[in-house]
């Protein structure tokens, strides 16, 4: 189990050309629960909480 606060899985760090984009993740072996899913853009970092069930 990851310590509170670690990063589990990074899924791309790739730049992106404009429009919409959509990314697939498969959680694997990362345990249900609460996480925080951060997107960087232009130097802004935005995030939203999910729940992993």
């Amino acid at each position: 189990m990851a310590p509170n606060g670690a990063v589990v899985a990074k899924v791309s760090k790739e730049n992106l050309q404009p429009g919409v984009h959509s990314v697939e993740w498969h959680s694997g072996i990362v345990p249900n629960g609460r996480y925080v899913v951060t997107i960087e853009h232009n130097g802004k970092v935005s995030g939203k909480n999910v729940i992993l069930k």
